[in-house]
């Protein structure tokens, strides 16, 4: 048996570039404003300050969509011995006898509720793991993926019973 990958589907992919090309337009026009507007009513002068705002916005759309490119490309693959999280920017490899549990948290932001998986492991933290979320209504593509989870670690622990959620 090969690896199983687990990621995003493709609803929340797209939503994901939507966001992040959205953010980008909104940054953009936030810093084409600072750049040609006066600083005051009174003055016909360019804000002084506008390169640092310019920088600061630039910052902050840069961190923004690094994180949402870090969750999009984000994946979980299923081996016979182990799981293996990758993100865009970290890997980590969990042998299957280290894996205890699984557990599927709703969170809740501005934007709704989202889900997420962390996996719980034996020694250390409990990690969440790439590409297993959805937000917004909950989609087949991420109770498929739980499925898949769920029996996979079953089968590697050699039980052949679906583990508690």
């Amino acid at each position: 048996m090969g690896e199983i990958r687990l990621g995003l589907g493709r609803r929340d992919l797209k939503r994901n570039r939507w966001t992040i090309g959205g953010m980008g337009v909104v940054c953009a026009a936030v810093g084409a404003a600072i750049w040609w507007l006066p600083a005051n009513r009174t003055s016909t002068q360019p804000n002084p300050d506008r390169g640092a705002w310019l920088l600061g916005i630039a910052v902050f759309w840069i961190l923004l969509a690094v994180y949402m490119i870090n969750q999009a490309r984000g994946a979980t693959y299923l081996a016979p011995d182990h799981i293996r999280l990758q993100s865009f920017v970290k890997r980590r490899s969990i042998p299957w006898n280290e894996v205890t549990r699984f557990e599927e948290r709703q969170r809740h932001n501005r934007g709704g509720p989202y889900w997420d998986v962390r996996v719980h492991r034996t020694k250390g933290r409990p990690l969440t793991m790439p590409g297993l979320f959805t937000s917004g209504r909950r989609d087949r593509e991420f109770d498929e993926n739980l499925v898949k989870l769920h029996t996979h670690w079953a089968s590697a622990k050699g039980t052949g019973l679906l583990p508690p959620g």
